[in-house]
Order: C-alpha cells, then sequence, then structure tokens
C-alpha cells in the first residue's frame, strides 16, 4: 500500500464532549461513525467518544488530514489503515487496532485511489 501522506505530530482536534472541551491527537483518530447528529470518534486504543456533531463537519475539518468518506454514515483515517481487503462481497479497511471499516460501492473508486 502506497502511502504519500502524513499527520504532523502534535495536531489536536478539538471536541465538546458533554459540557467540556477536549483536545484528542488527530493521528490516534481511527475512524469516525454517526447516528443522527451524533458521532462517535473511535481512536487507535479502541477507546470511542461521542460527540454532538455532524459527520461533514469532521469530513471538512480533517480533509488535509487524509480523512476520507468510506460511507454516509462514516469516514475514516488512511494514515491507520493497515490493509484492504474483499471479504463476501464486501469491501473493508482493516485498521491498525484490528478494528474494520467498511467501503460503499459508490465510496470505493475514491478510497482506492487515495490508498
Amino acid at each position: 500500500m502506497k502511502r504519500n501522506f502524513f499527520i504532523p505530530k502534535g495536531k489536536k482536534l478539538l471536541i465538546n464532549e458533554k459540557g467540556r472541551k477536549r483536545y484528542i491527537d488527530i493521528e490516534n483518530i481511527t475512524h469516525i461513525t454517526c447516528e443522527g447528529h451524533i458521532s462517535t470518534i473511535h481512536t487507535i486504543n479502541n477507546k470511542s467518544i461521542s460527540v454532538y456533531k455532524l459527520l461533514k463537519e469532521f469530513e471538512k475539518e480533517l480533509q488535509e488530514y487524509k480523512f476520507v468518506r468510506t460511507h454516509h454514515k462514516s469516514i475514516c483515517c488512511l494514515f491507520n489503515v493497515s490493509e484492504y481487503k474483499k471479504i463476501n462481497k464486501k469491501h473493508i479497511l482493516v485498521l491498525k487496532n484490528n478494528q474494520k471499516v467498511e467501503i460503499s460501492a459508490r465510496k470505493l473508486p475514491i478510497v482506492l485511489k487515495l490508498l
């Protein structure tokens, strides 16, 4: 897998979590999923943080760090992808922490182009 991108050390994402502001290292974010207006940030150490923010807002904010929309309910950090697989006709990104993110057929060409 070719990688021509990186995330500068020390870059942080400011989030509002349950009434308090918190910073998360962008390099530790594996992917972000969404259900309605609640987004869940998944980290490399398998922790999740839920915040009241649209996925579209995260996508704009993190686009320069090679976060890509993989599905209408998820964005993924390509920096933390270890491999791409096709399993039972489903396209999957396997992350460094062994979590799996499905790629929709519509988003597949965009994701493969960036890998």
